[in-house]
């Protein structure tokens, strides 16, 4: 769709569709250390967490475990192979970041925890096993 089929008063670039999503070079940076993963996001003036980064801003990390909040599974996808899982997941410190969600569908449920994991230059969040009741 270019600017000249858009409604009035609607504009859209043609180089930004189709939207990508969870493009990769979009994603919060991580570290992984004594074998836990860690997002890194920045610590606004404010105190707020962030993960638009800034230089000289002080970097923290942020898990290894969080709360998946929520929780889809993706059907169709321009830019990945298909199905997928993604959910926000909350993280300590008044944290939210969507991520994606790797494990077996009847291990996800909402406010579960799950923990950050990585496999080369990807992150992601794979569910805690649950203790037997």
């Amino acid at each position: 769709m270019n600017a000249n089929q858009c409604p009035p008063g609607e504009w859209a670039p043609i180089e930004e569709h189709p939207i990508s999503d969870l493009d990769a070079t979009d994603l919060p940076a991580f570290v992984v250390r004594d074998g836990a993963t860690f997002l890194l996001c920045t610590l606004t003036a404010q105190g707020q967490h962030s993960f638009l980064h800034t230089d000289g801003a002080q970097r923290v990390e942020v898990g290894p475990e969080g709360v998946l909040y929520s929780f889809s599974t993706v059907h169709v996808s321009s830019s990945q192979p298909v199905p997928y899982t993604i959910g926000y997941v909350d993280f300590p410190g008044d944290v939210r970041a969507l991520a994606k969600v790797r494990g077996p569908d009847h291990a996800l449920d909402c406010d579960c925890v799950v923990r950050l994991a990585s496999e080369g230059s990807e992150w992601f969040v794979e569910p805690v096993a649950r203790e037997s009741q």
